[in-house]
């Protein structure tokens, strides 16, 4: 109870919470309306620009798709009248740079295209009439836009527009739009400080605007507002769509809002970064907080207090806590509170004691499990070597097949099954059980066949005696390469070496393979 009581006091010291949420509901108040003020404030800015931009597109547009409406029909009249209205057309609209007319071939007439440059380039003639009859072969019903492309002359961005004359249909005319004016609106436009406003297409490239963005064509489908734009469109590519929000996270979070084009199908998007954008909202949650600065510094204070109390103990406990995850039964707290943190240690200090003892006994019971399978297995053996006295000993070296079996249930043996089983394996290979070949047998079995072998030569047996060392090794050598791993016979005489043994009519030098 003594803890809940200090947890209790320190509840009603931090009796100034309320005073806090109150204050923090009305910093959440106040940061929605100055937060609303600031997209209502975008999104007004975005519908103007997107008025503007609707009108620098459609007047010229209008002038052009005019001609297929002149008294009598386009395609009706004269040659020369017909050059006059698209002579007229390119006087009249500055924006209208060249424009062609196609028969109902979708191929160019002859004297019927014309240009507000008297000087253009020949490849610039061609890209017009490339962009022109990728329109046509795409099926027109109307007006249709294509991709924006930088002006050869530096002089902005430039569309081309198509659309069907008459119908049935008579022919096909083909525009050149200059977007420099609609350039310079955005470049003019200013959002705060810091922001900017640009246009793009369906795809996410750049047609113009401010900021650092790019030339012309840039890929700005990355950037969050155009790419939330892009995924809205996935699900109704043919919906008028606008949306005004925050995009992004942390530095690179902005305040944007967007509106789209219906005829083009491009965006219109304003941007600007949320620290600039909510600037009011940052200066109003300052002066509220310093408000209640005074009052949480004193709550913090004697929170502080009341908390080392309580964490210190805890503390404590954790780290005795992993010693006894660690395997360090036995270990204690020092804990002299008279609490329910104090009864806590004397409870964790009777479980270390009783977890020490169960580990002790287990411990015991475990090396004398170990002991009794180890005197079974050696009983076993002795039991064979009592019925043939010269394999005395050999039968404790484990024999391959019967060896495996008698060591296999033995959990603690396991590493050595694979020396017990092979050991008898032959390095060409003609060996036994498995007849594994070379390094396939493992390499602790290799080596046992080779002492097996030394052991053999060297030890007295009722059919030879104890062989010199220089014989016995003369014949491991001759074993070496088809019983025995050559690598283990040169290992051997190393090992002899380093003993002071000299073993003379070694065919090969003394070396440790790697």
């Amino acid at each position: 109870m003594r803890l809940f009581k200090a947890i209790l006091l320190l509840m009603l010291v931090v009796s100034i919470i309320p005073t806090v949420m109150v204050g923090g509901l009305s910093v959440s108040h106040t940061r929605e309306l100055l937060i609303r003020d600031a997209q209502e404030l975008a999104q007004e800015r975005v519908k103007q620009l997107r008025l503007k931009a609707e009108s620098f597109l459609e007047d010229p547009t209008e002038m052009v798709v005019g001609l297929s409406s002149v008294p009598g029909g386009f395609f009706s009249l004269p040659r020369d009248t017909q050059r006059s209205h698209i002579a007229a057309v390119l006087n009249q609209r500055q924006e209208v740079l060249a424009l062609t007319v196609f028969g109902a071939d979708k191929q160019r007439q002859p004297g019927l295209q014309a240009f507000a440059v008297h000087d253009m380039a020949p490849s610039a003639v061609a890209e017009h009439e490339e962009r022109a009859r990728a329109l046509l072969n795409a099926g027109l019903t109307g007006v249709r836009y294509s991709d924006v492309v930088a002006s050869p002359g530096g002089g902005g961005p430039v569309v081309t527009l198509a659309f069907p004359v008459g119908d049935p249909v008579q022919g096909y005319m083909a525009a050149d739009l200059t977007l420099a004016g609609l350039r310079q609106m955005l470049a003019q436009e200013r959002v705060g400080s810091t922001g900017f406003a640009y246009l793009a297409d369906r795809h996410g490239r750049l047609i113009t605007g401010g900021g650092d963005l790019g030339a012309v064509g840039e890929d700005v489908s990355k950037r969050t507002p155009l790419a939330h734009l892009i995924k809205q469109r996935e699900g109704s590519p043919d919906t008028e769509l606008f949306h005004v929000g925050n995009f992004g996270e942390g530095r690179d979070a902005v305040v944007a809002a967007y509106s789209v084009l219906p005829e083009a199908g491009w965006a219109i998007v304003s941007e600007q970064p949320v620290e600039h954008a909510y600037r009011q909202v940052e200066t109003m949650e300052r002066r509220i907080l310093a408000g209640l600065g005074g009052a949480i510094l004193v709550a913090f204070v004697l929170a502080a207090i009341f908390s080392r109390n309580l964490t210190q103990p805890l503390k404590t406990f954790m780290a005795t806590s992993m010693e006894l995850a660690r395997g360090k039964f036995g270990v204690e707290v020092n804990l002299r509170q008279k609490n329910e943190l104090g009864e806590l240690a004397q409870t964790f200090n009777y479980m270390s004691k009783q977890l020490l003892a169960y580990d002790m006994e287990t411990r015991g019971l475990y090396e004398s499990l170990e002991k009794g399978y180890l005197e079974t297995i050696v009983a076993l053996a002795n039991s064979i070597d009592s019925k043939d006295a010269y394999t005395r000993g050999h039968s404790q070296r484990e024999h391959p097949a019967i060896g495996d079996a008698i060591i296999g249930p033995v959990t603690f043996l396991g590493p050595v099954r694979a020396c017990v089983r092979h050991h008898h394996e032959r390095w060409d290979g003609t060996g036994y059980p498995d007849k594994l070949k070379g390094e396939s047998i493992p390499l602790l079995a290799r080596i046992v066949a080779c002492a097996d072998t030394f052991d053999a030569c060297t030890s007295t047996r009722p059919y030879q005696k104890a062989m010199p060392l220089e014989k016995a090794m003369e014949i491991l050598d001759n074993l070496s390469g088809a019983q025995l791993d050559p690598r283990v016979v040169l290992a051997l005489r190393a090992v002899l070496a380093q003993r002071g043994v000299r073993v003379e009519g070694h065919r090969q030098p003394v070396k440790l393979a790697s």
